[in-house]
């Protein structure tokens, strides 16, 4: 996975969610993947699954609104939400969900 440091105690990760579900994973600034919601998902479930051998980690999402006036949005980041929190339960790594602090409207 391009871009991730598994060796640092706390990784960023941005859920950017565009217009009509694109959604786009970056981490420090670089792409990681992009796609449709449920892509993405199964990439973050991954990427969360090749991280946690390397010990416990503190993983910060953070969901940003990269558009105005998509009702799909307040879906999208409610999915991402709900699934990390479950994931959180579940998996070594320590997982936060940041939502709602963003609206960058690119």
């Amino acid at each position: 996975m391009s871009g991730l440091n598994f060796f640092e105690s706390k990784i960023d990760i941005n859920i950017m969610i565009h217009r009509g579900s694109h959604i786009i994973v970056s981490c420090k600034g670089r792409t990681l993947f992009e796609g449709i919601r449920e892509y993405c998902w199964h990439r973050i479930v991954q990427m969360i699954n090749d991280i946690s051998p390397y010990g416990e980690k503190e993983i910060v999402f953070h969901i940003q609104n990269m558009t105005t006036g998509d009702p799909q949005h307040e879906q999208d980041k409610l999915f991402f939400k709900s699934h990390l929190s479950r994931l959180n339960t579940s998996s070594k790594c320590r997982i936060e969900v940041r939502a709602g602090l963003y609206d960058v409207f690119a």
